[in-house]
């Protein structure tokens, strides 16, 4: 028994290809969005800054942000949100072989000058 692709069913086939991108498209959206306003709204709440900037990285990749907080000892603080693409069908499975998960970066700049760098990493990372 040989399968045989007919004009029709290489239609339908790509039909549901097309409606299940869609899908996903919608709702991985949704679901970054929802990562974004959450992290932006948690370090707002726990750094209380004075100012705040803004800069989205692509539309639904993530954003970098620049904290002023203007205390006695830290003058700013620079977060960068990058996000895995939950939006696209195709390039979801390569990036979770790529990047595998979200990732957040926070520089901390001091209002006091240190004699050489400092850096904080996870082991794991």
């Amino acid at each position: 028994m040989v399968f045989e692709l007919t004009p029709t069913d290489f239609l339908l086939i790509t039909i549901v290809v097309a409606l299940v991108a869609v899908a996903q498209f919608f709702k991985g959206r949704k679901i970054n969005l929802i990562l974004m306003n959450y992290t932006a709204s948690k370090f707002e709440e726990i750094l209380k800054p004075k100012d705040k900037i803004y800069q989205w990285l692509g539309l639904y990749v993530g954003y970098k942000a620049v904290f002023k907080i203007g205390n006695k000892t830290l003058d700013r603080v620079e977060v960068t949100l990058t996000l895995i693409p939950r939006q696209s069908l195709l390039y979801y499975p390569i990036a979770l072989l790529t990047s595998r998960f979200d990732r957040v970066f926070l520089v901390y700049c001091f209002k006091r000058k240190f004699y050489r760098e400092a850096h904080l990493v996870r082991k794991c990372y």
